[in-house]
């Protein structure tokens, strides 16, 4: 996995989720994709996470 040297963290997670969560809105995609590419978007996310952020919070949902 290419992101396996790098450290991504819960909160670094939440922030691509935000962005990648407005870059659908924007795109103006049409249901159900859009809640197809906002599952598959926040699947990915939890799975890159590879470093504890001492921050402990729940995980960002759609």
């Amino acid at each position: 996995m290419r992101h396996a040297p790098f450290p991504v963290t819960l909160d670094m997670r939440d922030r691509w989720m935000r962005h990648m969560l407005d870059a659908v809105e924007r795109a103006a995609i049409p249901e159900p994709q859009a809640e197809q590419m906002r599952d598959y978007f926040l699947r990915a996310a939890h799975m890159l996470v590879n470093t504890d952020d001492g921050h402990g919070h729940p995980p960002l949902t759609p």
